[in-house]
Formats: structure tokens, sequence, C-alpha cells
């Protein structure tokens, strides 16, 4: 997305100060979107199996307590092995859904920080470039627009790396 945005803003150089920020815009608000795009997912998971670990939990607990109190039929098992059995399903299905929730929250939060820390370098590097377009036009050089091009493609280069790596 920084290279996308960044190469909206150069291909208008020639054009005014406004039609480059729209060109550049446009881009920010068509990528923006696709980064946080299917985050909120990862929270949910995370809830809904947290949620059902509690009504296996409560589940497990009406069987223990049925057993205890006789009110129900116990196949075979006596009452101590009934009751065993009912706190056995509770504390598996809390232990279930507390090893799919805690990954999932984590992978949340360092998912979201990522999206964040991208989502501020296309800020950052793109108002760079508005300015030093601005310059460029009042009377600055060339050499300024391609220094930043150099420092802007180091970045991309570095955040690519760290992407190959990841998908290794």
């Amino acid at each position: 997305p920084l290279a996308q945005v960044l190469g909206a803003g150069v291909s208008q150089i020639e054009s005014s100060q406004e039609e480059i920020d729209v060109a550049m815009e446009s881009e920010v608000l068509f990528y923006i979107p696709k980064i946080n795009e299917r985050l909120q997912y990862l929270p949910s998971l995370a809830n809904t199996a947290t949620l059902v670990g509690l009504l296996g939990t409560i589940t497990g607990l009406i069987v223990a307590f049925s057993a205890s109190s006789g009110t129900s039929n116990l196949g075979g098992l006596t009452k101590e092995q009934a009751l065993a059995h009912g706190i056995s399903f509770a504390m598996y299905t809390t232990a279930f859904a507390l090893m799919v929730a805690i990954p999932t929250v984590l992978a949340a939060m360092f998912l979201g920080a990522k999206a964040n820390r991208l989502i501020d370098d296309v800020d950052h590097y793109s108002s760079a470039l508005k300015l030093l377009i601005q310059k460029k036009k009042v009377g600055g050089s060339m050499a300024q627009i391609h220094a930043f091009n150099e420092q802007a493609n180091g970045k991309e280069e570095s955040s690519s790396a760290v992407g190959s790596r990841a998908k290794a």
C-alpha cells in the first residue's frame, strides 16, 4: 500500500497540489480498509470460543449436580463416577475454549499492531511526499525527490523482507 500511495502522488507530480492530494487520498481510501478487512474476525472467534467453553462448563456442572442429587439416569455409573464425569466434562470444555481463545486474542493484538504500523507508515510517508513535492514546485530540486524515493524504497524493501520471512 505504501508504494501504491506514493506512486499515485508521484504520477501526479506535474499536476496541482490538490490533484496530488486527491490521487494519494484515493489510494489511501482504497488500501486502508483492505489492511483492516479481516481483523475483526479474530476477537469474535476468541469471544465465541470463550462462550462455548462457558456453555460446556455449565452443561458439565448440570450433569454433575443431577448425578449427585440422584435425579438423572446414571447409566450404570455410581454417583461418584457420574459426578466425576460431569466435572471432567466441564473442565475439558473450559480448557479447550481457553486453548483456542488465548492464542486468538494474542494473534489479534499482534496483527492489529502490525496493521496500525503500516497505516502510520503510509500516513507519514505520504505527508512527507506531499511536502517534498510542494517544496519542489516552490523551487526545490528533483534530487530531493530522488532522495525521498530511495528512502521510501529502503523502507518498502525492509517491510517486504519481513513479510516474506513471515510467509516462509
